[in-house]
C-alpha cells in the first residue's frame, strides 16, 4: 500500500512520531512518502 504521512520537522512531537511509524510500516512492506517542509529530524 502507499502511505503518504503528513509531519512536521522538528525534534519532538508528530516528527518523531511519524518517522517511527513510517520505519515500521515501511518493514511491513509498505510504501512510505513524507510530506513535510523539510526532512524530518529522524
Amino acid at each position: 500500500m502507499k502511505i503518504g504521512i503528513t509531519c512536521y520537522p522538528t525534534y519532538g512531537g508528530s516528527g518523531v512520531v511519524a518517522t517511527e511509524l513510517g520505519i515500521e510500516l515501511a518493514h511491513r512492506g509498505h510504501e512510505i512518502h513524507f510530506i513535510s517542509y523539510s526532512q524530518p529530524f529522524r
